[in-house]
């Protein structure tokens, strides 16, 4: 499970920095979901080599312009493929309306969009592999942040186990990480549990943008493996930042050492600060949670699992 900066900035793209976007790609099956699409993201994800034939879902945090107006040029981008696959776009209020817009300009796509706005927070998608809820954060318009949650994973094969019982590399291994119990040859019955650790814990990915902070920041992020988290404004501007409705990069780092994530990106760069003045960012959030990173578009961050 990987997450990929599309892009970093706030209210206006500027040199070397697109809109808010971040993918996420789960290694294994290859399939991916885009949390915001701001102005840009089409190239960007051009540009990381993702397949939109694997693209499943949009994830829209609220409608201000810097977070959807890449969706448009998303769709195009896409329908420029040979797929006929649904894509689900999820979101808060004014999401559908901003959706039929794309239909003035464009009159069909090849493949069905599946516009799923939402006004009550809490569980909105549910698959056989992960799970994502949303909470309200506090913005000027409705806004909320997304928390994606791996299953539980099954344990780790132990392949010395396995030689040491005889078992044949092959479909009965395989059944057996699959939690089957298997009937060798010799009349012997081998459990899972016999070669297969405990389960592991699903990874958790949360993204959270455009809010001062909230509770619900704080629900979602608890005990992730990566946050995503706005720091629009050094903190010698948390007056302003709070009269905008926004966080500082001090206030995205003290989130993520109250929930006890284990990883920190800073992302949503106000325009006013360049690429050169990154480093202020990193020095301010890496003071309070060593483990930070700030946000650079084409930024791949591996979640590692354990």
């Amino acid at each position: 499970m990987e997450a990929i900066i599309l892009g970093s900035g706030g209210m206006m793209p500027v040199p070397r920095r697109h809109l808010s976007s971040v993918a996420v790609r789960f290694k294994e099956s290859g399939e991916i979901l885009v949390f915001d699409a701001g102005e840009g993201t089409q190239l960007s994800f051009r540009r990381a080599g993702l397949s939109v034939l694997r693209l499943s879902r949009i994830c829209i945090t609220h409608t201000h312009a810097d977070h959807v107006t890449g969706i448009f040029g998303l769709l195009m981008y896409i329908a420029q493929a040979p797929r006929d696959t649904p894509l689900a776009v999820h979101g808060p209020a004014n999401l559908a309306r901003f959706m039929d817009a794309f239909y003035a300009i464009e009159s069909r796509t090849p493949f069905p969009v599946d516009v799923q706005e939402f006004s009550e927070e809490g569980l909105i998608i549910e698959t056989k592999n992960y799970r994502v809820e949303s909470r309200f954060l506090r913005h000027s318009r409705p806004c909320v942040g997304y928390a994606l949650t791996e299953r539980d994973r099954p344990g780790r094969f132990d392949a010395a186990k396995a030689e040491m019982l005889t078992i044949p590399e092959g479909p009965e291994r395989a059944r057996l990480h699959r939690g089957e119990s298997i009937l060798l040859s010799d009349g012997r019955t081998i459990q899972p549990e016999d070669v297969v650790g405990p389960a592991r814990p699903g990874r958790k990915f949360v993204y959270i943008t455009d809010s001062l902070p909230c509770k619900g920041a704080y629900q979602l992020a608890e005990g992730a493996d990566l946050l995503v988290a706005e720091g629009m404004f050094l903190h010698d501007l948390k007056n302003h930042a709070r009269k905008k409705w926004h966080s500082t990069a001090t206030q995205a780092a003290k989130l993520a050492k109250r929930a006890g994530v284990k990883r920190l990106v800073v992302t949503h760069i106000s325009p006013r600060y360049m690429y050169k003045d990154l480093p202020l960012f990193e020095e301010e959030v890496q003071a309070i949670f060593p483990s930070s990173l700030v946000a650079r578009d084409g930024l791949t961050i591996d979640i590692p699992g354990e």
